[in-house]
């Protein structure tokens, strides 16, 4: 590692309530935490394998960004199939994508 490079934080979290209500706190903290695969495009192309959350968070979490916060109002709005896509989940194509764009993952991928 280059000294005086910061690669940046990410954060990857369960594409639920409880999942952006983390991020939030993390960002709160961290404001230039970038979210990996928690973005409406994941959402919608894994829709099918959400399930549904026993129990959401009340309030939208003050430090979402614009898009989390829609995907958070359509979690709690009922607009997906489910209201939870879970990252352990995640088909290997995801990490994949992700490591070309040059993000190391500390979770090791399925097998498959």
């Amino acid at each position: 590692m280059r000294y005086g490079l910061n690669p940046g934080v990410a954060y990857w979290g369960d594409i639920d309530t409880w999942g952006l209500s983390i991020l939030s706190d993390v960002r709160s903290k961290l404001p230039s935490v970038k979210a990996l695969m928690m973005d409406e495009e994941t959402l919608e192309i894994h829709e099918d394998r959400m399930v549904g959350e026993h129990k959401s968070v009340d309030d939208i979490p003050e430090f979402l960004v614009d898009s989390e916060v829609r995907i958070f109002s359509g979690l709690k709005a009922g607009n997906y199939f489910g209201t939870d896509w879970s990252r352990k989940d995640c088909p290997r194509t995801i990490y994949e994508r992700n490591l070309k764009l040059g993000w190391k993952l500390a979770i090791l991928p399925p097998s498959e």
